[in-house]
């Protein structure tokens, strides 16, 4: 493995596993309040997921995470990476194999004789949200956009993977374009793009504000919707870094994707190191699984020895999963 493929394995593992470790410590106080979280946890979150999923493991974040890097290898595989439509109707096959995980049966003959799909262990519920479920219960044609109009973070939480395995000239499109198939409103989609967007261009820079304020310039200049994210990163960088959960909450509640990019950003704006990053991602009455994952992503490629260091990693259910997907990824 070369000097550059080495340092892209280990943040991708990394940015993967903190994901998968924010996702699961946030699993069973999502819709908690805030004060019932710090009455239950007062000197933060140090468990992983017991209640809505299988112990140790991770909820429907993680899982579309992993089927959406599955997609991006196959893709690759394919030499279809110059064509969008090609990109985008692979990329929904694995988000359907995903779907027939949580019990679903799609409307499009899918392949399931392949894949992660085969190991028994992702076949559980991850308390799906109801947009993935709904949009890929209800798709006719493979590739094709869904009809709704929702801008949830079910496109932002599954997102990084393509920071590591699409060419940077691809990656606002594609991105907009894979969020598109469970997600029809722009500003969901350009979320998660800009999402995407920061951690990549983190990776090449190892300058997050810089990368932030360049992003929400860039972003300010598409249209209305890309203002509305350029507001929402510059909300992260202006607000006051405490990491304090009252901070957290002045920016949103994590459920739809605007605020969820906000969140994670300030979480790994006004934190210094890995954990700490997560503790504020996870305190809020919020989308708490959702927004650590999210957030857990970044702090993976900030943070990467203390995510294989961390005390929790040796619990976390899935890790050879994600490790091997990583290998094919990067390679």
């Amino acid at each position: 493995m070369s000097v550059i493929h080495s340092k892209n394995y280990k943040m991708c593992t990394a940015s993967i596993l903190a994901g998968a470790l924010g996702d699961s410590m946030g699993a069973d106080i999502e819709f908690s309040g805030l004060e019932l979280i710090r009455r239950k946890y007062p000197n933060g979150i140090n468990s992983l997921a017991r209640i809505d999923v299988p112990p140790n493991f991770f909820t429907d974040d993680t899982q579309m995470t992993l089927f959406t890097a599955e997609g991006l290898i196959m893709a690759n595989k394919a030499n279809s990476l110059d064509s969008q439509v090609a990109v985008d109707k692979i990329m929904h096959g694995a988000l359907l194999r995903w779907y027939c995980t949580q019990g679903g049966s799609p409307k499009i003959k899918t392949d399931t004789s392949e894949g992660i799909i085969l190991d028994n262990s992702l076949w559980f519920s991850g308390s799906p949200g109801m947009t993935c479920m709904s949009s890929l219960r209800e798709a006719r044609v493979l590739g094709q956009p869904a009809s709704n109009n929702s801008k949830g973070c079910g496109t932002i939480m599954r997102v990084a993977p393509l920071a590591f395995g699409v060419p940077r000239e691809y990656l606002r499109k594609y991105a907009i374009s894979t969020s598109a198939l469970t997600h029809g409103h722009p500003l969901g989609q350009l979320a998660a793009a800009a999402w995407a967007e920061i951690i990549a261009d983190f990776v090449a820079n190892n300058h997050l504000e810089e990368t932030a304020n360049t992003i929400s310039r860039e972003y300010n200049d598409i249209s209305e919707d890309g203002a509305i994210i350029s507001q929402a990163i510059d909300l992260a960088l202006n607000a006051p870094r405490d990491a304090t959960p009252e901070t957290v909450e002045t920016l949103g509640k994590g459920w739809n994707a605007v605020e969820a990019l906000s969140i994670a950003l300030y979480a790994c704006l006004s934190t210094q190191n890995l954990d700490s990053g997560l503790q504020c991602a996870l305190i809020h009455s919020g989308d708490s699984d959702s927004t650590a994952a999210i957030a857990g992503n970044l702090l993976g490629v900030m943070y990467p020895d203390e995510v294989f260091s961390h005390p929790l990693l040796e619990h976390l259910e899935g890790k050879s999963i994600i490790q091997n997907l990583v290998t094919e990824l990067v390679n």
